[in-house]
């Protein structure tokens, strides 16, 4: 599926086959059925495109909670501040989360090497509420 079309961490399912209260809900799952209709209220997404000159500081301080990627600050001077400058109604913020980096899906440990290895990187972000601390 396209990445608009996807269930992503954060995203709310308000309706399964036209149940929306919990209970209508927890029937429908448990029902054997194979095709499932689901309502769902998903965040904003968008995809920032960002160029990493060597031995430039990328400026995104990264959180993680079951393997997904959130970015809980950004550092002042580095690239990502940049981009906020010249992009300010799409800023790169703490709080959202990073669904993919140069088509790298799965894995937080993947994207961030792409992260580090990479000089042009295509990230796709989320509005969202995961965040955790590094351990």
């Amino acid at each position: 599926a396209a990445p608009e079309q996807r269930i992503y961490p954060g995203d709310r399912i308000v309706a399964v086959s036209g149940a929306s209260d919990m209970d209508g809900i927890v029937q429908k799952l448990r029902e054997l059925v194979e095709v499932w209709t689901l309502d769902v209220q998903a965040m904003r997404t968008w995809e920032a495109v960002l160029t990493k000159p060597d031995e430039a500081e990328m400026g995104l301080v990264l959180g993680w909670r079951s393997g997904v990627l959130a970015v809980s600050a950004v550092k002042d001077s580095s690239i990502t501040a940049e981009h906020n400058k010249a992009n300010p109604d799409a800023p790169i913020k703490a709080g959202m989360l990073i669904v993919a980096v140069n088509d790298i899906r799965a894995g937080a440990c993947q994207m961030v090497q792409e992260m580090k290895e990479a000089t042009t990187l295509r990230i796709l972000f989320r509005e969202g509420t995961l965040l955790a601390s590094p351990p």
